[in-house]
């Protein structure tokens, strides 16, 4: 079966947010329903001016072409690489300091962008990121660093990272977001006292 792929941007009709995407989805003739990445996750649409708005059309492809598919996955990251934001949620922490937000439960697909645009990999992108030292971040402001017994890395914080979860803390006090800042807190004195960064 043709489908139609889209990148767009999204508000959902119930809630007052900020537009989210981009996102890959397809799109079927006549029904008002928008399927991330093709299905099966799916949002129903109630009011296509409010709530949507197409980036991109990337035309039809076989659903049963999965080559055709994955190469439209790649010009989609290529498109819309993920893009470095300091604000609270999770994501990754590059070695450089560069902080990639991103949403609830999304850590794989950011990750998978990441290493595709930063080290043209595909498979994996999480084990690859973590290989390369980059920190994983969850919304709360817990982080995961790899460490040494894990991968050829020393299991330490460049100081660029150091520099960020010093700016995360800064603007999670600001934003009194409690949690936030005792998770940070706790990090960078783990840092300091073994010596990591």
């Amino acid at each position: 079966m043709l489908n139609h792929w889209y990148a767009i941007k999204h508000k959902p009709s119930n809630r007052s947010i900020d537009w989210i995407g981009p996102s890959l989805v397809t799109i079927r003739e006549g029904v008002d329903i928008i399927y991330w990445g093709g299905g099966p996750s799916y949002m129903i649409v109630h009011d296509w001016d409010e709530e949507v708005q197409i980036i991109k059309d990337y035309g039809e492809i076989d659903d049963m072409a999965y080559h055709a598919i994955d190469d439209l996955y790649d010009q989609f990251t290529l498109d819309f690489p993920p893009k470095a934001d300091l604000r609270l949620s999770g994501g990754w922490l590059a070695p450089n300091g560069k902080f990639y937000p991103c949403a609830y439960s999304e850590h794989l697909r950011i990750a998978q962008d990441l290493a595709f645009i930063h080290y043209k990999e595909k498979g994996d992108g999480a084990q690859r990121l973590e290989k390369e030292g980059w920190a994983k971040f969850y919304a709360d402001g817990t982080c995961l660093l790899p460490s040494s017994y894990l991968y050829a890395q020393d299991g330490e914080y460049t100081k660029a990272q150091l520099d960020t979860l010093g700016d995360l803390l800064v603007l999670a006090t600001k934003e009194e977001a409690e949690v936030y800042v005792n998770h940070i807190k706790e990090e960078i004195e783990n840092a300091t006292r073994l010596g990591k960064g």
